[in-house]
C-alpha cells in the first residue's frame, strides 16, 4: 500500500515491533502474488526472520516452483526451531510432493516424536506408509489418529478402503468402535456393509446398507456393490429397484441388461 511505501522510503523497515518486508511479503503471499511475496521477503535479513517468516518464504518458493531452494529452507528452519511442528508437515508435503517418499515418512516421524497427539501429521504419515513404506505401521498410526479424534473421517475411510482390499474383514468390522453410529459416514457404512455381508453378518449388513443408501444412491459401485448382495441373499424384489437405478446411472453398461433379462 502507499502507506507502507512512504515508510519504506524513510527508512523505517519496522514498526511497533513488525517488520513490515514481512507483513507485505505475507500479503503478497495471501493475494497470490507469489514473485513479489519471493522478493519482499528476499529483503529481510535471516537473522531477523521468524519461524513463521521461514515458512512462508518456504511457501513461496513452492509456488514460484523452488521446490528444492524450498526444502531447504523448512531444514533450515528445523534446525533453528526444532519445535516448530508445522514446519514437519509442510516439509513432508513437499518430499511427497517430489515422490521422494521416505524422506516423507522419515520427517513424518521425526515430527511425532516431538508431539505425539498431532493427528493430521499421523494420518498423512500412516497414509504414506501404507502406499510407500511399512503397511502394519501405518494401520497403528492411522488407529491412533483415530484415537486422538474419533470424528477424523480420513484415517476411518483410508483404513476401511486398505482392510477391504486386504479382505481381512473381520478388521474393518473392528472399526466401529472407533465411531458412532449417528457420526458415522456413509462411505463407511458402505464398506462396512460390505464386509458384514461377506461375514454373513446378514441383519447388520442390511441395516447399514439401508443407511448408506439415501447418501449413496448416486453411487455406481455402490449400487452395484448393494445389488449384488441383495441377490446374494435371495431379497430379488428390493434387488431389481436398485437394478432400475444402475439401469438410469450406468446405462451403457450391458451388464445390466444382462442382469435385467436374467431377473424377468
Amino acid at each position: 500500500s502507499r502507506e507502507y511505501d512512504t515508510v519504506l522510503e524513510s527508512g523505517e523497515y519496522e514498526i511497533n515491533g513488525v517488520n513490515l518486508f514481512s507483513r507485505i511479503a505475507d500479503s503478497s503471499l495471501q493475494s497470490g502474488n507469489y514473485t513479489d511475496a519471493l522478493r519482499w521477503f528476499d529483503e529481510i535479513n535471516d537473522n531477523e526472520l521468524t519461524s513463521d517468516d521461514y515458512l512462508k518464504k518456504a511457501i513461496a518458493y513452492e509456488k514460484n516452483d523452488m521446490t528444492h531452494e524450498a526444502i531447504k529452507l523448512v531444514k533450515t528452519l528445523l534446525q533453528k526451531d526444532p519445535d516448530f511442528i508445522q514446519g514437519y508437515y509442510y516439509l513432508q508435503q513437499l518430499y511427497e510432493n517430489e515422490k521422494t517418499f521416505g524422506d516423507a515418512i522419515e520427517i513424518g516421524q521425526e515430527g511425532l516424536r516431538l508431539n505425539q497427539f498431532y493427528k493430521e501429521l499421523m494420518y498423512s504419515t500412516g497414509a504414506l506408509q501404507i502406499e510407500h513404506g511399512d503397511q502394519n505401521e501405518g494401520v497403528t498410526l492411522l488407529k491412533q489418529a483415530l484415537e486422538v479424534d474419533p470424528g477424523y473421517q480420513e484415517p476411518l475411510l483410508m483404513l476401511a478402503d486398505f482392510l477391504r482390499n486386504k479382505e481381512d474383514y473381520e478388521a474393518l468390522i473392528e472399526l466401529v468402535q472407533y465411531v458412532d453410529e449417528e457420526d458415522m459416514d456413509p462411505q463407511f457404512m458402505w464398506q462396512l456393509a460390505y464386509a458384514l455381508g461377506q461375514e454373513e453378518r446378514d441383519k447388520e449388513a442390511q441395516h447399514f446398507y439401508g443407511l448408506a443408501f439415501a447418501s449413496m444412491r448416486d453411487n455406481i459401485d455402490f449400487l452395484k456393490d448393494y445389488y449384488y448382495y441383495l441377490i446374494e441373499i435371495g431379497q430379488i424384489e428390493p434387488a431389481k429397484s436398485i437394478l432400475q437405478l444402475l439401469l438410469q446411472k450406468d446405462s451403457g453398461n450391458p451388464e445390466w441388461d444382462a442382469e435385467q433379462g436374467r431377473l424377468l
